[in-house]
Order: structure tokens, then C-alpha cells, then sequence
């Protein structure tokens, strides 16, 4: 990559603090899935202003995955004819809307809302030919990166990791680590690590960022991975969701579901976005069976023996320890088929008695110390 840069064939707003001023150092890799890179770096002053802090790179592994660079028409002295300019415009839209449903408009507004730089301020200030050419390429292979997109179109909601930069192909987001992945710090979701307090707020906020899943977007988005290591804290202690590939907008899901053909209800399940399988004809239907709020409850509040996890939920006060029981038997298993895969979604009726049961449990832990 900076071999690229100073040969002036890639670009981005951290290239210059990744490959010149060293601001940002590389620690180690934490490169924990196969079509990814993941390194952790120290960024010095380049990601937030004044601040060192962690940040984690990112990029596709390429290698075995088709990529067409977009190869547009130049001048001579290498800078984008109009028509390439057009046809880079329209072939984003094109991208940007089959990914994320989202029409972002012209090639300035494709630039402000999903780079970190202006496009026609860049192009003018270079020194060297084609520079507009560069950057179109940089972004391109950006977008072609379906985390990349996903979190660019969505970065003011609450629970996606910032994006401090890109340099090509490769994006710089913020550090919230998740215990697991990485660092070597135990996990937020342990139960036993953290105080009753700390753990209920957790809680609350993945129960948010549950609801804002279903309701918050241009349609519901599907959790499809959900587990401990794929939410993260950051330094002012917000939860994040680490890997947004696992999120998929309802069309999309519904479309991936009903395609193949089944003999079982498990051959149409896409991770823990479980399918069904109309038997009789032989072929997946285009339908979710259970939902997000019954992962959450399944996967990350409730203990699970075959791996040790205990829950993130587990031990809670005693005031509350029976009530909160049943409320995630109910939330995990809405049919009470503990034991066997779940087909059926939470209603959300058992979202709200455990939001009001968590916040009453902060308070009444609050009320045991003072009077301790």
C-alpha cells in the first residue's frame, strides 16, 4: 500500500500518517476472519484531534476475490474525461444502491458522504497528473468492500465504530475491543468479570441496538452472527457491532433465504437467521423464523454449557434473580423448546419487561449499596 501511495496510485487522508509520518504505528495482527485483514495500531493525533488512541485497519483480502478496477477513459495528461466521470458516478450509484438501497446523488455527494475528503478541493490541490483518476480508483475499491459501505451510508448511528480514514483500499475505524479479538483483556461478557450495574447497562444498550435494527433503517436489518465477540466497547463505554457483514437488510435476507432447495427446515438457515422449508415442494421459503431479540437473548444473555459461556446476564441481584430467569426462558425459547433450534421470534412484549426489569435492577443495586 504506501509503496502505492508514493508512487501516486492510491490515496486517502491517512496514507500520509500510515506511510510518511508514522503517526499511525501497526501493534499486531488480530486478523480473525479468513476474508479480512485486521490490524491493531496505535494512532498518534491522526485519528482523533490531540488524542492517541487505538485504532484497528482494515481491507479485504483480495487474493481469490474478483475485483474489476473501473479502467475509465483519461486525456492525455492522465486526469478523467467527463464521461469517465459520469460513468464513475453512475456505476457507484449503481453499487451503493444494490448494496445498501440508499441513493447518494452526484459524484461530489458520493465523496463527502462515504470518503473523508473533498473530491474537487483534493483534485486541485494535487501536484501531480491524474490524481482525480487515483482517488475515483481509491474509493472504488472502497465501496467494493460491503463493510466498508455499510458503514460509511451508516455511520451516525450509535452503535457502528467511526471511520477515522482510508489510505486505497484500506480503512482505519475506531478501537472497541471486545476482549476477544483484539486484545488478551478478558471479555465485557463474562458475567463474572463485571459488576451487576455495568453488565445491566450493557444489556440495555444491545437491547437498543436491537430495536434500532427493526426500526431505525430504510428496512429491518437481520443480525445474522450474533455472539460475544462481534460487540465491542469504546472508550466512553458505548457498545458497538464489530462486524457489520453479518448485518443484512430484509430484501436482501428474504432473497437468500427462499432460493435454495431443502429436505430439512436447518438447509435453509443462514447462520442464526433460521429459515424454513415448505417440505412438500422442496424449497426454502422467503421468511425468517425467529428474530434478532431471540439471538440476543439465545446467544448473548443466557449461559451456554457447551462452550462455558455464562452469560452476559448471569448472576444477576437476588431481588430479581427468579422474575429475570423466566423472562429469558421466554426471550430465548418463545415456545418453551430449550434444547432444540428455535423457530419462532420473541414478541416484543418480552423486550419491554426486560428493559423496565434491567433498569429497575440498576436501581435497586444502587439502593443496596447506599444502605450498606
Amino acid at each position: 500500500m504506501c509503496e502505492a501511495y508514493k508512487s501516486h496510485k492510491v490515496e486517502g487522508r491517512l496514507c500520509e500518517a500510515i506511510c510518511q509520518s508514522k503517526d499511525i504505528i501497526f501493534q499486531k495482527c488480530a486478523n480473525y476472519r479468513g476474508g479480512k485483514v485486521v490490524l491493531l495500531a496505535q494512532c498518534n493525533g491522526r485519528c482523533e484531534e490531540g488524542k492517541n488512541v487505538m485504532a484497528v485497519i482494515k481491507t479485504r483480502r483480495w487474493e481469490g476475490h474478483h475485483f474489476e478496477p473501473l479502467n475509465l477513459d483519461t486525456h492525455s495528461n492522465k486526469s478523467l474525461t467527463a464521461e469517465s466521470l459520469k460513468i464513475a458516478k453512475t456505476l457507484m450509484n449503481d453499487l451503493i444502491y444494490s448494496t445498501t438501497k440508499v441513493n447518494i446523488g452526484g459524484i461530489q455527494d458520493i465523496f463527502e458522504k462515504l470518503w473523508e475528503m473533498d473530491f474537487t478541493s483534493f483534485v486541485k490541490s494535487a501536484r501531480y497528473p491524474g490524481a482525480d483518476t487515483v482517488v475515483i480508483e481509491s474509493l472504488w475499491k472502497l465501496l467494493n468492500q460491503d463493510e466498508y459501505l455499510f458503514m460509511s451510508v451508516n455511520k451516525d448511528s450509535h452503535f457502528i465504530p467511526k471511520i477515522y480514514g482510508t489510505c486505497g483500499g484500506v480503512y482505519v475505524t475506531e478501537y472497541a475491543p471486545s476482549g476477544e479479538n483484539l486484545n488478551s483483556s478478558p471479555s465485557i461478557f463474562t458475567a463474572k468479570k463485571g459488576p451487576w450495574v455495568e453488565r445491566a447497562d450493557i444489556a440495555l444498550q444491545i437491547l437498543d441496538i436491537c430495536q434500532s435494527l427493526d426500526i431505525d433503517f430504510h428496512e429491518p436489518l437481520h443480525f445474522c452472527d450474533v455472539k460475544e465477540e462481534n460487540f465491542g466497547l469504546d472508550s466512553k463505554k458505548q457498545v458497538k457491532i464489530l462486524d457489520t457483514d453479518s448485518l443484512f437488510y430484509d430484501t436482501s435476507m428474504m432473497k437468500d433465504l427462499g432460493d435454495p432447495k431443502c429436505k430439512t427446515h436447518q438447509e435453509c438457515d443462514f447462520f442464526d437467521c433460521r429459515g424454513w422449508c415448505d417440505i412438500m415442494k422442496g424449497k426454502c421459503v422467503s421468511k425468517r423464523t425467529n428474530n434478532n431479540l431471540q439471538n440476543i437473548c439465545e446467544d448473548i444473555f443466557i449461559p451456554r454449557a457447551h462452550n462455558f459461556y455464562t452469560g452476559l446476564l448471569f448472576y444477576p441481584p437476588d431481588e430479581i434473580a427468579a422474575e429475570l430467569k423466566q423472562l429469558l426462558e421466554d426471550c430465548a425459547y418463545p415456545n418453551k423448546n430449550k434444547g432444540e433450534i428455535v423457530r419462532t421470534p420473541t414478541h416484543t412484549e418480552v423486550f419491554w419487561k426486560l428493559v423496565a426489569l434491567l433498569k429497575r435492577s440498576k436501581s435497586l443495586t444502587k439502593q443496596n449499596r447506599k444502605y450498606r
